[in-house]
């Protein structure tokens, strides 16, 4: 049941298949970006905890081109850009942006948090229940073009110090 720490000081993080007992570590400058081959279904991180942090750049390259996570107790991703992650199973993420938006995809229940003021929502899907807390406001950005900012079996949001749909002021 081992852990796996990866940094990338100087720049961007191309991962392929991270798979690890413990807990999955990876920090970059730059972006950190799904490198698999074409067709290759098999999830990105695949571990028991894990945090994954972006200093100047984003997770993952777009909503369309996510980083496939596996996480059997808690992630906790940082970036300064757009967080764009897909859960295969249930998913505890605390997430924290600089000026990104978090968008998350699940085949389970989603609970999400972040550390401190606003949290940038995209679209969140999950097949269970959402559960999104904010410690400031939940400012609600881009949705992909679906139906629905936030999608789950059951949905609950909180925005401790601030309101849903606008910055704290």
């Amino acid at each position: 049941a081992g852990s796996v720490t990866l940094k990338a000081p100087d720049g961007e993080m191309k991962i392929q298949h991270i798979t690890a007992g413990g807990s999955a570590n990876l920090e970059a400058e730059g972006s950190i970006l799904d490198n698999r081959e074409d067709g290759d279904t098999k999830v990105n991180v695949n571990a028991g905890s894990g945090s994954i942090t972006s200093v100047d750049g984003s997770i993952g390259a777009g909503p369309d081109d996510r980083i496939d996570v596996s996480i059997d107790n808690h992630l906790t991703t940082d970036s300064f850009g757009d967080t764009n992650l897909n859960a295969l199973g249930s998913l505890a993420l605390t997430a924290d942006t600089t000026e990104g938006i978090l968008h998350v995809d699940g085949t389970g229940d989603l609970v999400i948090d972040n550390t401190d003021g606003d949290m940038n929502l995209g679209a969140i899907e999950a097949a269970g229940d959402v559960s999104i807390t904010a410690q400031g406001g939940l400012v609600l950005g881009d949705r992909l073009g679906r139906s629905a900012q936030v999608k789950g079996q059951s949905i609950s949001v909180t925005a401790n110090n601030g309101d849903v749909g606008t910055a704290e002021t």
